[in-house]
């Protein structure tokens, strides 16, 4: 007979963002840890739930007992238990009595070791209902947390206090006691619309009950698929949100902001959309969604100023019309049904214009001051006590855009004793060079960068960093490209993040990044594990990211030593020790990126041990080796060019290959190919792509019939040393045209 077990755990507020996580770790481990005893848990089924003010797991498909199994004891050696007429010695005979078997059933076993003494010990399975207690008590106990609490005497220790623990068995129940808590068979149900306990039985009863007592468990009707048919359920707790915005947006004629992505910056949708849609369905039990509004002429603010007070501080959404434009408008969603909505929106319209105003003053205070004129005052904000202030980590990253603009033939270099510093006061530009007037945008697009830092607002909303300096630098006059590029100087800021939009932002966004790995590395701050309080691992991953998908060709070992020679005097560790320890941690991240999800991970290290000194060739290189890899056709391939690396592993005779030395065609043939495939991949890699580098594989197949018909013919190793010298020098020749773009002694046939 199959049977069911139900159980909640009722609690006191839960924080939003650990119901998920703990709803899956409470059905996980359960499972875990059945199998663990022994059950087969493959074909049980199973959901977790979770609210604010429970969480809860179902099972169907458990046995009502284990099966009953046999068990091998393996004993002492059979040399040792059994004397020469086969009867049992006296060290058999303890090891019988301590597992208390009868030493009649004894008998030998073949093992790997050889034969030992067995005993079989026949185990009758225990009734599921007396293994559950345990399980869940182990399951609730070892449950992960941000943070724990305590309440009353202070030895009983969880997320959040424990009310109440239901746990059913096919109808009874289970007897567990956690926290100072007994389980029973009563539920209940919301703590505002209707507190009364209510009895349950099994999990169908629990959802009928908990839905007449203005509580809805699950999120969407689909979370019960298999459990109960979705036709007999009401909306979730998310579908009922996402409803309640739709209408409103329909009466406004207008969108929810981030519903409909298109347009839209992907980390304010994702916060302000998807993220929010998401921890409000965990806030709530039973939501209702009401609209309010706010003052049109708050509208004047940067419109993130505006998201930023409706999401952070009140968790609402808000709206715009057909053109994207916010407008005075919001969304807020209540976990009280009953309540009524003029009191709900009353209270939200409070709070945010209260904010708002706030927002209001601290903007008009900011723009009193140019942006260039608060660039001083990052004089006085320690970034990290060796690295210095944040003003001296602005010109080094000035300095440093410069010269990787520079390099790309972007702009001017600094000239000789140019001070970055000058580059915030204002210049007369008008006649001048390109290039000149490019360097000045870079420099000042630097040193502005982190201005805002300094403003009222961004001391308010942190998280406005670069939005408000990009706002306040339109606002004083700056460039569209220096504007941009203050804001832009943070991305990428997550995987999937748009890039800067401009080459000034480009060029300030790696060089602030560079900056930050290169002087914590200097300090001896690598992180390690999970720890990363700089985040350098998000900075070089941005770093690769704007390398590769903006194609840029820059090296990025000189873009280190660029950066840790900005840091002398900084840094505590030799130079060129830090430099070794970026690079090693810029493959690092190379071989994590995004764009090498997928490829295996032969091809990345043969690409990389090849040559890294240009990501985006790199990147190219390993595009070109992932399409050809996989096929049937260059496996062969691999196995000739692996065989020219193994013989050419040890130290080849310097000097010329010399056809004096020729015994065979076959010499002359190879040697001839490998000069012409020479300049014919020289010729497909004028212009680097993933494509021409394709073609250069497929020019290695077509070299392949050659260097085979080379070692059908002759023996690379002759008696001869003058030969044998030859035909290695014309084996490295062959390796030569490719090992700069996979090390084949890296990859597998």
């Amino acid at each position: 007979m199959e049977s069911e077990l139900f159980f909640e755990i009722g609690t006191e507020e839960l924080p939003p963002k650990f119901i998920a996580t703990a709803s899956e770790y409470l059905k996980n481990t359960f499972l875990a840890k059945m199998a663990e005893r022994g059950l087969d848990t493959t074909k049980w089924q199973a959901l977790a739930l979770g609210t604010p003010r429970r969480l809860a797991l179902v099972v169907k498909g458990m046995p009502e007992k284990q099966e009953d199994a046999i068990e091998e004891l393996i004993g002492p050696p059979a040399k040792v238990a059994f004397a020469a007429d086969g009867s049992l010695t006296k060290a058999a005979l303890g090891f019988c009595k301590s597992k208390g078997v009868d030493p009649a059933g004894a008998y030998k076993a073949v093992t790997p070791k050889g034969e030992y003494l067995a005993l079989k010990i026949e185990r009758k399975g225990a009734l599921l209902k007396d293994l559950i207690a345990p399980v869940l008590h182990e399951t609730l106990h070892t449950m992960p947390a941000p943070k724990m609490m305590r309440w009353g005497d202070g030895v009983h220790q969880f997320v959040r206090p424990v009310h109440r623990l239901l746990a059913i068995f096919n109808g009874s129940v289970i007897p567990l006691e956690f926290q100072g808590v007994t389980s029973g068979n009563m539920s209940a149900g919301h703590r505002l619309m209707a507190p009364e306990a209510f009895k349950v039985s099994d999990f169908k009863g629990y959802i009928e009950a908990a839905l007449s007592h203005s509580v809805i468990p699950y999120r969407e009707r689909a979370d019960l698929n298999g459990f109960m048919a979705e036709k007999d359920l009401p909306a979730g707790r998310q579908e009922v949100i996402i409803a309640g915005l739709n209408k409103l947006a329909a009466d406004l004629k207008a969108d929810v902001y981030g519903m409909k992505s298109a347009g839209n910056d992907p980390l304010l949708v994702e916060h302000y959309y998807t993220t929010l849609l998401n921890e409000v369905s965990q806030m709530t039990e039973f939501p209702k969604v009401v609209l309010g509004s706010f003052s049109a002429d708050f509208l004047r603010l940067p419109k993130e100023v505006i998201l930023s007070e409706l999401r952070d501080n009140q968790r609402c959404f808000a709206f715009v019309d057909a053109e994207g434009k916010l407008l005075p408008n919001f969304a807020a969603v209540a976990d009280n049904g009953s309540a009524e909505e003029e009191t709900i929106r009353r209270g939200n319209q409070r709070v945010i214009r209260a904010r708002l105003s706030d927002a209001a003053y601290f903007f008009d205070l900011d723009l009193k001051t140019p942006l260039k004129d608060l660039v001083p005052a990052l004089k006085g904000i320690i970034f990290q006590r060796q690295l210095g202030t944040v003003y001296e980590r602005s010109e080094r990253v000035a300095a440093l855009a410069i010269a990787i603009g520079a390099d790309m033939d972007f702009c001017n270099p600094l000239a000789a004793g140019e001070d970055v510093a000058a580059f915030v006061q204002d210049a007369k530009l008008e006649g001048a060079d390109k290039k000149l007037k490019l360097k000045y945008q870079v420099g000042r697009a630097a040193l502005l960068a982190k201005a805002d830092l300094v403003t009222k607002m961004v001391g308010e909303f942190p998280e406005l960093q670069g939005i408000m300096g990009r706002e306040y630098a339109q606002h004083n006059g700056e460039s569209p490209d220096v504007s941009l590029a203050i804001a832009d100087h943070y991305r990428p800021r997550f995987a999937g993040d748009p890039l800067p939009a401009g080459r000034v932002g480009d060029l300030v966004a790696i060089a602030d990044k560079l900056d930050i790995i290169c002087g914590i590395i200097g300090i001896g701050k690598k992180p390690s594990g999970s720890a990363d309080p700089f985040a350098l691992r998000r900075a070089a991953g941005g770093i690769l990211r704007i390398l590769v998908e903006k194609e840029l060709f820059l090296n990025i070992n000189d873009l280190i030593k660029k950066s840790v020679a900005l840091l002398a005097g900084k840094i505590t560790r030799p130079a060129a020790e830090v430099e070794a320890d970026v690079l090693s941690f810029f493959i690092d991240r190379f071989k994590n990126a995004k764009f090498v999800e997928g490829i295996a991970a032969e091809a990345v290290n043969a690409v990389i041990k090849a040559d890294f000194s240009v990501p985006y060739d790199a990147y190219c290189r390993l595009k070109a080796l992932s399409d050809v890899y996989g096929e049937e056709s260059f496996a062969p391939v691999v196995t000739t060019f692996r065989r020219v690396y193994n013989i050419i592993q040890d130290n080849v005779p310097q000097g010329e290959v010399d056809s004096i030395h020729f015994k065979h065609d076959s010499e002359n043939t190879l040697m001839q190919a490998t000069r012409a495939m020479a300049k014919q991949v020289a010729a497909r890699l004028t212009t680097i792509s993933a494509a021409a580098y394709k073609e250069v594989f497929a020019d290695m197949a077509a070299l392949k019939k050659d260097v085979d018909n080379f070692f059908d013919n002759v023996m690379v190793n002759a008696d001869d040393p003058a030969v044998k010298d030859n035909r290695r020098r014309l084996l490295r020749d062959v390796a030569a045209l490719f090992n700069k773009i996979a090390d084949f002694s890296e990859l597998h046939a």
